[in-house]
Parts: C-alpha cells; structure tokens; sequence
C-alpha cells in the first residue's frame, strides 16, 4: 500500500464520495477507485458498505480510516520536523572548544547564531585539543573547535582565523624589560604550561627542542585567566607560558 492510496481513501469519506474527492484532488474519479480497490484487494477487506446510496463506511474500514487519519498526521509531522532540522530551524548542537581559543569571538559568533537560529539549543563542552577530537571520535560533540594541526584523513578542518604565539612574563621581572626575547633565552627559565591534553603544550615543547633545552615546567593548568593571575602575583619567579591569542 502507498501512501497516495491512504490519502485518497480518507478524502472520499471526508469529502462524502468518489466525485467529490476527484474534484477536492483534481484528479481523475477512475484513479480514486481503481487505488481504493487496490486497497481491498491487498488486505482482503471491504472498506464501504457499495449497497447504500451514500457512502458507508463497514466496520473495518472505520477501523482502517481511523489508522490512515492517524498515520498520515504522523507523517505530516514527521516531514515538519525534518524541514526544521535541515532549516536550522530546530535542532540540537554540541560544540567542543580548546580553553585557548579567542572566547570573546566565539562568544559573539554564538550569540550571532541563536539570534538567527532562536529555536536551536547548544552546550559547549571544553577541552584540550586532544580532548576535543576525542569527544568528537566518540560521538560526544558535533562540532570542535581547536588549534591546527588536525590530521586530514580524519577530520574535515576549516581554518577560522589566525592568531600570534605569545610570551607572557611578569611585567617586574628581567625578560619583561627586554627589547625582545628568544626562545633560547628561556632554557633557565621556569614555565607554566597547559595540561598534556593540549597540543599547544607539545608544540611548545618541540619548539623549545629545536633551540637545545626542554621547558622546566613547574604546573599544568588549563585555565588561562589562572595562568595570568599566577604570572601576574610572582607566585612563581618566571610565568613563561605562550598563549594563543
């Protein structure tokens, strides 16, 4: 049976008959009956009581009428929905972010969003760059948001913006009142990296390679505001840490 056939059933008894429902279609009445028939002839039931001079409905046809009307609404909805998913117009989004990331951009291309998608509910979920394809491996988020590199054959990547790799001293101490600073200038230095799920901390450590010494990290945190405030209140003699901005 064909969802056509169910239609068709339920405009001739909405509409009384055969002749009526034709004309509310604009098709022919022969196509209605021959549909109709069709019906019948698969389920092994009469739908209409053809001894009346008004259309009757028997027992079972109400019954079938009842279940068309029910699932064609269904359907109806159905088709409803799917147009508001691929609209935008409803839906549910779970985007990863790594905590480096530009939070004053993100934040507004999200309230530009829901501006725009009122109805589309989001959560955001933080995390390394690790972190972040692994939520994304399992299914966690839809969408993330980190620093490039992203292996290619994996993931389809698109770059957002650019940013500098920054040092960031206390304003008090020596490098701060260098003309500039190289990275092997830092080989004595004390650092504050982010956690191992980062790979901003990895290309840090590779970078300090290069040059002939490794970061002597003395903590791992992953909130850059805490990082700031640690530099900023000499809790440690140097805060050397890069940040993405």
């Amino acid at each position: 049976m064909e969802i056509k056939q169910m239609k068709y059933f339920v405009e001739v008894v909405k509409n009384g008959g055969m002749t009526q429902a034709s004309e509310h279609l604009y098709i022919a009445q022969s196509t209605i009956s021959k549909n109709i028939k069709s019906i019948e002839d698969e389920f092994n039931i009469t739908l209409f009581d053809r001894r009346k001079k008004h259309i009757i409905l028997t027992d079972i046809g109400q019954i079938f009428y009842d279940k068309c009307v029910e699932a064609l609404a269904v359907l109806d909805d159905l088709s409803l929905e799917m147009g508001d998913v691929t609209n935008l117009e409803k839906g549910h989004i779970r985007v990863g972010i790594s905590a480096i990331m530009n939070v004053r951009l993100f934040t507004e291309s999200l309230n530009h969003f829901h501006s725009k998608y009122p109805k589309v509910t989001y959560e955001v979920i933080e995390g390394g760059g690790k972190a972040v394809e692994s939520y994304l491996n399992n299914d966690e988020i839809d969408v993330g948001i980190t620093t490039l590199p992203v292996d290619n054959d994996i993931y389809h990547a698109i770059p957002l913006y650019n940013e500098k790799l920054l040092l960031v001293v206390n304003r008090d101490g020596m490098l701060a009142k260098q003309a500039s600073v190289y990275l092997g200038d830092l080989k004595n230095e004390r650092f504050i990296m982010f956690h191992d799920d980062y790979y901003l901390k990895d290309q840090i450590i590779e970078s300090c390679r290069k040059v002939g010494f490794h970061p002597k990290t003395v903590a791992k945190m992953s909130q850059i505001t805490f990082i700031e405030n640690m530099i900023r209140g000499c809790i440690v003699e140097f805060g050397g840490y890069l940040e993405k901005r």
